[in-house]
């Protein structure tokens, strides 16, 4: 959920779906204004980080759904991304096959983070306590 800066509160629906192309999760966003309106490709635009637009976000279709207007985080940057963030998160130098020992949800936890830098008027809940 965010709060942009006309005080209208905006919901999303977050799709995490596995790319089997770059075998790293790929996050797919639909915004909703209030009285759950979908919010049109361009307001959604607004909650990215300017960095990430065109780049790493981009307006798609849903796949899994019929004419569902979303934004779609690309998966191609996300393997060296998650790598320097697992590193850092266990605080030293990883190789591949170590970061593969990383528990699944701790994987989901920090790709999570990640997407709060693309996204960063939403606010995600990462405990883990429901687990």
């Amino acid at each position: 959920m965010i709060n942009n800066s006309s005080s209208t509160l905006r919901k999303y629906d977050l799709y995490i779906t596995y790319s089997t192309s770059y075998r790293v999760p790929k996050l797919y966003l639909v915004g909703f204004g209030s009285g759950g309106i979908p919010l049109l490709p361009d307001q959604m635009f607004e909650d990215i980080n300017a960095d990430y637009k065109d780049k790493t976000a981009t307006i798609e279709t849903l796949p899994v759904s019929y004419n569902t207007t979303l934004v779609s985080i690309h998966p191609c940057k996300h393997s060296s991304v998650m790598r320097v963030l697992m590193k850092h998160a266990q605080g030293r130098e990883t190789t591949e096959s170590e970061a593969l020992g990383v528990r699944v949800d701790h994987y989901l936890v920090i790709f999570l983070k990640f997407i709060a830098s693309v996204t960063p008027g939403i606010e995600y809940d990462y405990t883990m306590d429901a687990l």
